[in-house]
């Protein structure tokens, strides 16, 4: 069992009983003093911990807010892993962090983010995070006098208003209930324009040029990984190594990427391929969540990832994709869209890992393995054609 899902374990246990006791506290609170619900806030805390997809999916959310209550400052809070990509948000204007990297740290900045954010007035709190109870937790200690946010089974007492989150609703759509509930009249839908990527185009595009890929050729970004919240979501390496044999044949150019820690996988599929050092390229480790976006942008890209953030990242571009399934669930996670196939071999436990810290399959990810090789290449030059 490894650190996070040691959290996990911890925060639906331990978390759930503090929670339950804070809802007490809070009964007597609202019974002794009844709050009232601000018109106009200085401040407006957002909640999001866990996942680089569901952060994407704040956009329409956080710019809508902004026409909403265009003087009050945007106050993000989020594990610090997420900060570089949160830093992209142009209508963010100050980001919170909690380290998580070990249990001291996590302890420590919580506590210093409560100190910090107790004394504010005239603020709302929106907790987007549906399974945690540490931000129910961190919620409950907020001074805003309106908290919103939501719950599975049974309301969440802490909260003001607390939305039910429908886990067979696309995920923006649950945060637009948020959004109806505040009576923001005009809402933005999701647009990478909302974000500040001039510089990471300009670094891409010399990246890119060391490789000699062009604007107007067609090529291939390969995600053999996801998150190590549940590794049954990845297809086998074998898999992908069959399909990438099959697309430098084809003459196609395949960039692999990934983060710094990832990398050692990535080298696996390298070595596979030494006859084809100008064809295939690491890039695992050496490109910033911005140059990403980028490339899913403005190349003719076709990628081929796992149910994970980059996936996230390259359909707020509507970029061509493939995108592989089982553990997890599209309806809920999946932005529909032409270029967007959806390959989802759904078998009697799936999905899973929304009901359990652990899939039943306990690593034998029968889901994935259904997915073929040959299914997914056809899908590939599927969407090749449609850049000619």
């Amino acid at each position: 069992m490894n650190y996070l899902t040691k959290l996990i374990y911890l925060d639906k246990s331990f978390g759930f009983f503090i929670v339950v006791m804070l809802e007490f506290v809070q009964i007597i609170k609202n019974f002794l003093k009844k709050n009232k619900f601000e018109q106009n806030y200085n401040n407006i805390f957002i909640i999001k911990f866990l996942g680089i997809g569901s952060i994407s999916r704040t956009i329409s959310l956080i710019e809508s807010l902004k026409i909403r209550y265009p003087n009050a400052k945007i106050i993000f809070i989020t594990f610090s892993e997420n900060k570089d990509f949160i830093k992209l948000f142009k209508s963010i204007d100050k980001i919170i962090l909690i380290n998580k990297k070990n249990f001291f740290y996590l302890i420590y900045t919580s506590i210093k983010l409560i100190l910090n954010c107790f004394f504010e007035k005239k603020s709302l709190l929106i907790d987007l995070e549906a399974h945690s109870n540490f931000s129910k937790i961190i919620s409950f200690f907020n001074n805003s006098k309106t908290k919103i946010g939501f719950h599975i089974k049974k309301k969440i007492l802490i909260y003001n208003k607390s939305i039910f989150f429908d886990r067979k609703l696309f995920l923006e759509k649950n945060y637009k209930k948020i959004l109806d509930y505040l009576n923001c009249k005009k809402k933005i839908f999701n647009n990478i324009k909302y974000l500040d990527l001039k510089k990471s185009f300009l670094s891409l595009k010399k990246k890119l040029q060391k490789i000699n890929i062009k604007k107007k050729e067609t090529f291939f970004i390969i995600n053999i990984n996801s998150s190590d919240l549940c590794v049954e979501r990845k297809w086998d390496l074998n898999n992908f190594i069959k399909l990438i044999d099959h697309l430098l044949k084809l003459n196609f150019k395949v960039i692999l990427i990934g983060s710094n820690d990832e990398r050692k996988k990535t080298n696996i599929i390298m070595e596979k391929f030494l006859n084809y050092q100008n064809k295939i390229f690491n890039f695992a480790g050496n490109t910033t969540i911005g140059e990403l976006i980028a490339i899913f942008e403005i190349y003719k890209v076709i990628f081929v990832t796992n149910d994970s953030g980059p996936l996230h990242l390259a359909n707020l571009s509507r970029c061509p994709t493939i995108s592989l399934w089982g553990p997890g669930d599209p309806q809920h996670y999946a932005d529909k869209y032409d270029k967007h196939i959806i390959i989802y071999e759904k078998v009697f436990c799936s999905p899973c890992i929304y009901i359990n810290v652990k899939p039943p399959c306990n690593g034998n990810n029968i889901c994935m393995k259904k997915i073929r090789v040959l299914n997914v290449l056809q899908h590939c030059l599927k969407l090749v054609e449609n850049y000619k």
